[in-house]
């Protein structure tokens, strides 16, 4: 365990409030670095067995840490153009309506790209071939073409 000092994004500038917390992350958090978790000083918790350890002296941290934030990593890379990888998936049947408006869609896959950038061990397992314009930034011809019955979501028909 390691200690961590840390405040709320949304209070600098505002007030100097800052919490002292234990944390799991002390091997991956890094001063500046930004870590979503728990806000339990603030937090509305009513249960019988909690107001129970309370009562006891039981000792509850004002802030639980949970995982370090990539934010400003995602950020950066968005900012110089974007991925250097892309993901390929079997084509959609044009008859196939599955009840989902295609700006929810972005969104999950968009949030599972980002789940796959931070997780080394995910990232193992799926299959990234090399984007287009990586490949131009880089001097490449470009990416090799996709395998048969497979579309990149570059190369998306309805225009994504």
């Amino acid at each position: 365990l390691a200690e961590a000092q840390v405040a709320r994004v949304s209070d600098f500038g505002r007030n100097d409030t800052v919490f002292y917390t234990k944390t799991h992350l002390g091997h991956i958090l890094h001063p500046g670095d930004h870590a979503l978790g728990y806000d339990l000083a603030n937090a509305n918790l009513v249960n019988m067995d909690f107001e129970a350890h309370v009562a006891r002296d039981g000792a509850v941290p004002d802030v639980l840490l949970v995982r370090k934030s990539y934010e400003e990593r995602r950020k950066k890379t968005r900012g110089r153009g974007g991925r250097a990888w892309k993901l390929k998936h079997l084509p959609i049947e044009a008859g196939e309506d599955r009840g989902r408006n295609e700006a929810a869609e972005a969104a999950d896959r968009e949030r599972f790209m980002e789940e796959l950038e931070e997780d080394a061990e995910m990232r193992a397992r799926v299959a990234l071939y090399k984007a287009q314009a990586a490949a131009a930034a880089a001097g490449g011809g470009g990416a090799a073409p996709a395998p048969r019955g497979m579309q990149s979501d570059d190369d998306d028909s309805d225009g994504e």
